[in-house]
């Protein structure tokens, strides 16, 4: 039995937020898209990403979940990039995209971008990659984790979707038996609140506080971005 808690809101320097939730128990799909473009894009962007997912999961075929997962986003990816091109004023806009979905006791998970799934129980730990240049540097060794933390170029993020014809997916599975809580949050919440206080906070509450205070946190700090969360908890009944 899955408990859910999710909040958007549009944080302390932004007008409009381009953040886009999909929370569906009764599919047991959840996902958080983060837009980016010009005037309203990246909400359009966001926007039709999530509202495809639903719709494909709502129609599916008899083929393996990860097949589900992959095509759905690559799918979203086709459908924003069709879009960009009908519109000048979308063009060039796109969106992340951070999937869960249950099914047969596995968590699949699909991904592209820098928004981010953590699974958290007494440690925290992020298993969705952040696809930015930044990243890059640290896997290759180049920079080191206190660089990259403040890298003046940590929001450019190298794999979106919309922004081409085609995306790659990074896909995963786990066995969800042994997890106690998962978090699906965009940039606006990780850039502003450490994973130590993540953890320290989603410990500490009930999941509909722990969201609220997450907000909170992120906007006490600057609140620099849209921020999305959806906390799901496994294991609370």
């Amino acid at each position: 039995m899955l408990r859910v808690a999710y909040c958007t809101d549009v944080g302390k320097k932004r007008t409009n937020n381009q953040d886009a939730l999909l929370v569906s128990l009764d599919l047991n799909l959840f996902a958080v898209a983060d837009g980016m473009g010009g005037h309203l894009a990246g909400e359009v962007a966001s926007q039709t990403t999530v509202d495809l997912l639903e719709k494909y999961f709502l129609n599916l075929s008899d083929t393996l979940p990860q097949i589900w997962v992959e095509e759905s986003i690559k799918e979203a990816n086709k459908r924003v990039y069709l879009k960009s091109l009908e519109e000048e004023s979308y063009r060039g806009m796109g969106t992340t995209c951070s999937m869960v979905y249950f099914k047969d006791d596995m968590l699949h998970i699909g991904h592209v971008g820098d928004s981010r799934i953590y699974f958290i129980d007494e440690d925290i730990k992020q298993v969705s990659r952040d696809h930015t240049l930044v990243d890059n540097l640290l896997k290759a060794g180049e920079i080191t984790k206190a660089e990259a933390d403040n890298h003046p170029k940590r929001h450019v993020i190298t794999r979106a979707i919309g922004t081409d014809a085609t995306v790659d997916v990074d896909y995963d599975k786990y066995d969800y038996k042994g997890l106690n809580k998962i978090l699906i949050c965009s940039d606006g919440l990780s850039e502003m609140v450490k994973d130590q206080e993540i953890l320290s906070i989603v410990n500490t509450h009930d999941i509909e506080s722990a969201v609220t205070e997450l907000v909170k946190q992120a906007n006490d700090n600057g609140g620099t971005d849209n921020i999305s969360v959806i906390l799901i908890a496994l294991n609370e009944y």
